[in-house]
Protein backbone atom coordinates (compact mmCIF):
# COMPACT_ATOMS: atom_id res chain seq x y z
CA UNK A 1 0.00 0.00 0.00
CA UNK A 2 1.07 3.54 -0.08
CA UNK A 3 0.16 4.85 3.46
CA UNK A 4 1.14 3.53 6.79
CA UNK A 5 3.52 2.95 9.25
CA UNK A 6 5.87 0.78 6.82
CA UNK A 7 4.93 2.30 3.68
CA UNK A 8 6.45 5.63 4.68
CA UNK A 9 9.35 4.06 6.50
CA UNK A 10 9.89 2.42 3.38
CA UNK A 11 9.56 4.71 0.70
CA UNK A 12 7.35 2.27 -1.41
CA UNK A 13 5.30 4.85 -3.66
CA UNK A 14 7.37 6.46 -6.20
CA UNK A 15 8.35 2.64 -7.07
CA UNK A 16 4.58 1.09 -6.78
CA UNK A 17 3.32 3.91 -8.66
CA UNK A 18 5.38 3.12 -11.66
CA UNK A 19 5.47 -0.88 -11.25
CA UNK A 20 1.51 -1.86 -10.49
CA UNK A 21 0.18 -1.06 -13.61
CA UNK A 22 2.34 -3.28 -15.62
CA UNK A 23 1.80 -6.32 -13.91
CA UNK A 24 -0.47 -7.80 -15.80
CA UNK A 25 -0.58 -11.39 -14.61
CA UNK A 26 -3.16 -12.65 -12.46
CA UNK A 27 -2.99 -10.99 -8.62
CA UNK A 28 -4.60 -12.16 -5.46
CA UNK A 29 -4.01 -8.91 -2.96
CA UNK A 30 -4.87 -9.63 0.32
CA UNK A 31 -5.33 -6.66 2.75
CA UNK A 32 -6.16 -6.74 6.63
CA UNK A 33 -8.52 -4.51 7.76
CA UNK A 34 -7.41 -3.20 10.70
CA UNK A 35 -3.67 -3.32 9.13
CA UNK A 36 -1.55 -1.11 11.79
CA UNK A 37 1.59 -1.63 8.73
CA UNK A 38 -0.46 -0.16 5.45
CA UNK A 39 -3.63 1.49 5.85
CA UNK A 40 -6.58 0.47 4.01
CA UNK A 41 -6.94 3.55 2.02
CA UNK A 42 -2.90 3.01 0.46
CA UNK A 43 -3.72 -0.90 0.18
CA UNK A 44 -6.92 -0.23 -2.26
CA UNK A 45 -5.06 2.67 -4.38
CA UNK A 46 -2.48 0.00 -4.83
CA UNK A 47 -4.78 -2.34 -6.05
CA UNK A 48 -6.53 0.17 -7.86
CA UNK A 49 -3.62 0.82 -10.27
CA UNK A 50 -2.60 -2.81 -10.68
CA UNK A 51 -2.53 -3.57 -14.49
CA UNK A 52 -4.30 -7.10 -14.09
CA UNK A 53 -7.72 -7.88 -15.51
CA UNK A 54 -7.68 -10.62 -13.48
CA UNK A 55 -7.25 -9.13 -10.18
CA UNK A 56 -8.93 -10.56 -6.42
CA UNK A 57 -9.23 -8.21 -3.34
CA UNK A 58 -9.51 -10.19 0.03
CA UNK A 59 -9.92 -8.54 2.80
CA UNK A 60 -10.07 -9.81 6.60
CA UNK A 61 -10.03 -8.76 9.96
CA UNK A 62 -7.30 -8.14 11.92
CA UNK A 63 -3.95 -6.52 12.23
CA UNK A 64 -0.83 -6.74 9.47
CA UNK A 65 0.32 -10.47 10.97
CA UNK A 66 -3.08 -11.54 11.49
CA UNK A 67 -4.33 -13.30 7.98
CA UNK A 68 -6.82 -16.41 9.35
CA UNK A 69 -6.30 -19.98 7.75
CA UNK A 70 -8.80 -19.09 5.09
CA UNK A 71 -6.81 -16.24 3.79
CA UNK A 72 -3.72 -18.60 3.94
CA UNK A 73 -5.58 -21.33 2.46
CA UNK A 74 -6.54 -18.79 -0.37
CA UNK A 75 -2.96 -17.88 -1.01
CA UNK A 76 -2.13 -21.44 -1.35
CA UNK A 77 -4.70 -22.33 -3.90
Amino acid sequence: GFAGASAIRGRFGDRHRVDAPKITCPVLFMVQWDDERFDRDGAFELFDMLGATDKRLHAHPGLHGELPAEGRDATRE
